[in-house]
């Protein structure tokens, strides 16, 4: 049986194939500028290391943040 293709956003029936994943152009817009906004993200997973000095890791996530800002 073939499942009908959910839209992400509204969770309505998409079924214009133009848009799809999305039911509709509004749909498609919205999850467009919740990625630009940075609400969604691809990362890598980070390799945790118990071993390392926390301090050090804490001194350059601030300078980090630092730059950022300016």
């Amino acid at each position: 049986m073939i499942h009908p293709i959910l839209c992400p956003i509204c969770q309505k029936t998409a079924t214009d194939p133009s848009k799809s994943p999305f039911c509709s152009e509004r749909c498609r817009k919205i999850d467009f500028f919740r990625w630009w906004d940075g609400r969604y993200a691809i990362s890598e997973p980070v390799a945790f290391d118990p071993d390392a000095n926390l301090d050090s890791l804490l001194d350059d996530e601030a300078e980090m943040h630092k730059l950022s800002d300016e």
